[in-house]
């Protein structure tokens, strides 16, 4: 199943990521891509926490429907801010168990609760949450959640203090983006020893250094190239059976940004294309 939910709010006022997941959807035409309406109503005021927590939830309630409705093999999700990936992790967990591992590509942890977030935005809290903290209306309302065991950090540069305690305290040593520019394989290397065999990716884009890639909302230097990323999710789709996936936090760029969203994103579907050669510089 290919699913676009181009929601924005948990990122704030940042309406133009719905944008941003439209297009990649265009970029990839030869798939039937099913949209979660967005909710229209309702304000991004602060609830329980969370910014936009009333639009937030109708719209997790959708995309929870429509997923129970007919639970996938296979998911990969086009998300506009990062906790559209929420419903769609849970779902692919709930059906695989704890033979997945969610690999998460991202510059930030997500892993905020609403009592220690500094801004409110949701897209701070997604991966907590599907570690079974956080908003208690949220957290029940998942089909399944991860076990810390399952989770595997790649890229990730930027944590708040909390988030930090939370790491250290889960023993995870998260894969450096200058590890993984040196040898893209070592993702794959290290997912083999924990034993891994099915993969659910979350790629936020911000997890790319921004001299290389900066249509994103957060950009953060000290990130991956786009020549090690291309070859450590062609590495991920030989190696592993990649069930699902996200793709997240893309602001519609320029031809030249594009041209690179369209190239990661046909990697991450485990795609090629004739014009996909992975850059040498």
């Amino acid at each position: 199943m290919y699913l676009l939910f181009p929601q924005w709010q948990g990122a704030g006022d940042l309406p133009a990521l719905a944008q941003g997941a439209r297009r990649l959807a265009q970029l990839a035409p030869d798939l039937s891509w099913q949209e979660v309406p967005l909710t229209v109503s309702g304000g991004l005021t602060v609830q329980e926490g969370i910014l936009g927590r009333v639009p937030l939830l109708s719209q997790f309630g959708a995309v929870l429907a429509l997923l129970a409705a007919g639970p996938p093999t296979r998911l990969f999700t086009l998300g506009g801010d990062c906790a559209a990936e929420l419903a769609p992790i849970a779902t692919v967990n709930a059906r695989h168990g704890p033979e997945l591992t969610l690999v998460w590509l991202d510059a930030h942890g997500d892993l905020n609760t609403p009592a220690s977030s500094p801004s409110g935005t949701f897209h701070g809290m997604p991966l907590r949450h599907l570690l079974g903290e956080g908003d208690a209306e949220v957290v029940s309302s998942l089909p399944s959640t991860l076990r810390p065991s399952q989770v595997v950090l790649a890229g990730v540069r930027e944590l708040d203090p909390p988030e930090q305690v939370y790491v250290d305290a889960q023993g995870w040593i998260p894969v450096a983006a200058a590890t993984l520019n040196a040898q893209p394989t070592v993702l794959g290397d290290v997912l083999t020893q924990r034993g891994a065999r099915k993969l659910y990716v979350h790629l936020d884009l911000d997890v790319l250094d921004p001299t290389e890639f900066s249509a994103v909302g957060w950009p953060t230097p000290g990130g991956l190239t786009l020549r090690a990323l291309l070859s450590l999710l062609r590495d991920l789709h030989a190696r592993f059976e990649v069930v699902g996936g996200g793709l997240t936090e893309y602001l519609p760029g320029n031809a030249d940004q594009e041209e690179r969203a369209a190239q990661v994103l046909h990697a991450w579907l485990g795609q090629e294309r004739e014009d996909d050669a992975v850059p040498t510089d």
